[in-house]
């Protein structure tokens, strides 16, 4: 209502008016011309990019789908305790493509209570450590020394048999180690005077399970006597 014609002479608005007076040298302005030119070419590649990351996804989702599903889960499942026990008892049924061998010597005297290592080594057929099965899963049991095999899960005051770190998985070095078995039970309680330990892969019947017979296991009495 109050604006008059013509420009406004206050100085504030003088100086809005005023033509700019910042001019760019040659150098300045070369050097922003390439970098819009930089600028313009890195969200061209942005772009194209983003158009192939549908065909990626697609040829992600396609290569999953020809994995078998026995390959995926080969390490993770856990075979039933009668298919364990058939493949401990009657191991003839089967056709083992790889074994377990003993890597450590198995000590001469078991002491009830006291702990002692076991190493494994998974060989195939052509007696050479096995890697096809790294992360594969194993189990220590106990078993009577008798022409048909009997798992003996407690002791007969009622205590788990075997304990200590019963379960293993197999190494990048086709290992399988147990660093420390606890035998719970004296031998002399059963035939013979012995027992069997066994080791058994949880998740294939491939692996012949490994069977060591005529465990002796003593009482504890003292450590030295051990």
């Amino acid at each position: 209502m109050t604006a008059t014609q013509g420009e406004c002479e206050h100085p504030e608005c003088q100086g809005q008016l005023a033509p700019c007076s910042i001019q760019l040298s040659p150098a300045m302005l070369q050097y922003f011309t390439l970098s819009i030119l930089e600028t313009t070419e890195l969200l061209r590649q942005i772009v194209q990019n983003n158009y192939k990351i549908p065909t990626l996804l697609t040829s992600l989702v396609q290569t999953f789908d020809q994995i078998p599903p026995a390959t995926a889960s080969k390490h993770t499942l856990i075979l039933p305790a009668r298919v364990l026990h058939e493949l401990i008892v009657h191991p003839e049924a089967y056709k083992f493509a790889c074994s377990l061998h003993l890597e450590s010597a198995f000590p001469v005297d078991v002491c009830k209570g006291l702990g002692f290592e076991v190493i494994l080594r998974l060989l195939g057929k052509d007696r050479k450590p096995f890697a096809g099965m790294v992360g594969s899963k194993y189990r220590a049991l106990l078993y009577e020394n008798q022409c048909e095999m009997k798992p003996i899960l407690s002791t007969l005051m009622g205590k788990r048999a075997l304990t200590g770190t019963t379960e293993a998985v197999c190494g990048s070095d086709a290992s399988v180690r147990f660093p420390s078995l606890i035998i719970n039970e004296i031998s002399s309680h059963y035939s013979d005077n012995a027992l069997s330990l066994v080791i058994v892969c949880l998740g294939s019947t491939d692996i012949r399970p490994y069977v060591k017979n005529q465990v002796k296991v003593k009482a504890r009495r003292t450590r030295r006597a051990c």
